[in-house]
């Protein structure tokens, strides 16, 4: 609206606005700023979702240069040379109150740790309606961008299911059935185990269980887990995308049941120092894993994702790999985050075989790396990412 105003307005003047994108060869060109942020970018510590969203934009550069003028990049052509302060169509860059990147982090957001980026790529003449869909695209569907994995893996009949570790919390943030002002006995005689002094909420873990199955989520089981206030629930196994969506309304029904309770559900993947965080631990196979002799392309997959580590690492968190460098320290039967493992019935390793899987030979792995936090579209799509399409 604000470009027709402009030039029905130039009309009473004799003159006219031109959106072309380099009007004047070797001269500074016209461009379409666009800035955007989401929720989680203006909330606190969202320079972490910010330079995650950066990186995703780094990595679809060609896609939304296409999207980004009149003429399929023809303009920016000639408009992005790396020259008069605009960066270089060929490369993308990023930086802090820099005009000269293609994607620009203003200083005051730098400053304040949460706020918003600036594309300054768009040309003038470029459809804002065209700005907006891909920079949604890119920066936070996950949801569709595991979908079409899903889509595009059917053939290959990939099954997922999730084990999601919490703490139940107080209001006040202290795990429920710790004693006051200090710690419970080490690790160890918590897990899976009966009885008043070892486990808390039983009631309430029952009641989340019917209510998982009322709702329709594919809830399998749950258990204490090795802390005391630390529990696990499963999902799974179920084909494609359907594990991810039931753990997402798993978490939910579980969150609204506690209000009932008077206590919390703790996602946070690492909430007492020295002593075991929460995971959401990813199965995965294939057709060919659950197959005769399958265990050959389970450890070909786990060589795989020995190889981009580093990649995993960054989609197994909230904040782009912050969570898992407090919770994966190499202790309380947690593996190090700056190496990968992987071995048979090892709750240590990165990744693990269960025992009857190695006994078999056939069936899925297990990753233990994605923090409780993880987003579970995000998981997926990287396994398969990684394990089916060697991308």
């Amino acid at each position: 609206m604000a470009r027709y105003i402009l030039c029905r307005l130039t009309e009473e003047y004799g003159t006219v606005a031109t959106f072309e994108p380099q009007p004047v060869p070797d001269w500074p060109g016209n461009g379409t700023f666009a800035y955007f942020s989401s929720k989680d970018m203006r909330e606190e510590d969202g320079i972490l979702v910010i330079e995650r969203a950066i990186d995703k934009l780094s990595r679809r550069h060609g896609v939304h240069i296409n999207e980004y003028d009149a003429h399929n990049g023809a303009d920016n052509a000639r408009r992005l040379t790396g020259k008069n302060g605009m960066p270089n169509i060929r490369d993308f860059t990023a930086g802090v109150a820099n005009r000269c990147c293609s994607v620009r982090i203003p200083r005051q957001v730098s400053e304040d740790k949460h706020g918003y980026l600036e594309d300054r790529r768009p040309a003038a003449n470029a459809d804002p309606y065209r700005i907006i869909s891909i920079l949604l695209k890119t920066s936070s569907n996950y949801l569709k961008d595991c979908t079409l994995m899903c889509e595009k893996g059917e053939v290959e009949e990939p099954w997922l299911g999730f084990n999601q570790e919490f703490f139940l919390t107080t209001p006040d943030g202290r795990p429920l059935g710790w004693p006051p002002g200090g710690f419970p006995a080490p690790p160890g005689p918590y897990y899976c185990a009966i009885g008043a002094n070892k486990i808390v909420a039983r009631d309430l873990m029952e009641a989340f269980y019917r209510c998982c199955l009322y709702a329709g989520v594919h809830i399998n089981g749950i258990n204490p887990g090795t802390t005391p206030s630390q529990w696990n629930f499963q999902v799974g196994p179920s084909p494609g995308i359907t594990a991810a969506d039931d753990l997402w309304m798993a978490r939910y029904i579980l969150s609204r049941l506690v209000e009932e309770y008077g206590t919390v559900a703790t996602f946070e993947p690492q909430p007492v120092p020295d002593w075991p965080g929460n995971g959401t631990f990813a199965y995965f196979s294939s057709k060919d894993m659950r197959e005769e002799d399958g265990i050959l392309v389970i450890e070909r997959a786990i060589d795989k994702l020995s190889r981009r580590h580093g990649v995993h690492i960054n989609e197994y968190d909230a904040h782009n790999g912050a969570d898992n460098a407090r919770r994966l320290t190499g202790k309380n039967g947690m593996p190090n985050i700056r190496d990968f493992t992987a071995g048979v019935a090892n709750r240590c390793c990165s990744v693990r075989i269960p025992r009857q899987v190695s006994e078999d030979k056939h069936g899925y792995l297990e990753d233990r790396r994605p923090a409780a936090n993880a987003d579970p579209y995000r998981i997926i799509s990287i396994l398969l990412k990684t394990c089916i399409f060697d991308e």
